[in-house]
């Protein structure tokens, strides 16, 4: 690695110093090229560039609700949730309606469900 950066550094330092020798020399030092020649031939030899070949990842095995339990609890707590609050108003629920109802029962449901999910997924 120190070979790369040294080299780099030539390199940089080599092209600065030929571009500024232009503007007042019209000729280039054989030392400057020299040194630009053993850059690359560092460069060149010792570190290749590679393609990477990309890696698939494995396919997944295990189904969603294993992988996910507290988005599963989560959803299930708020279904279940909804249709308690939905069926809890069989008289009218004046101020809100069963669609009211629906919701804030989505909500108290939701927490407890994915707290269960989240347990469920600690005790594997």
């Amino acid at each position: 690695m120190r070979k790369l950066i040294a080299a780099t550094i030539v390199g940089l330092l080599a092209s600065s110093a030929v571009l500024f020798a232009q503007d007042t020399e019209p000729t280039v030092s054989p030392t400057i090229t020299a040194g630009m020649r053993d850059a690359m031939r560092v460069t060149s030899v010792r570190y290749e560039f590679r393609q990477a070949v990309p890696q698939t990842a494995p396919p997944e095995t295990k189904p969603w609700i294993e992988r996910h339990p507290v988005w599963f609890g989560l959803i299930a707590g708020a279904s279940a949730g909804a249709a308690w609050g939905a069926l809890s108003c069989h008289d009218g629920c004046f101020p809100i309606g069963p669609g009211g109802a629906a919701m804030v029962g989505s909500w108290f449901g939701a927490g407890p469900g994915a707290l269960i999910g989240w347990a469920v997924g600690r005790a594997k």
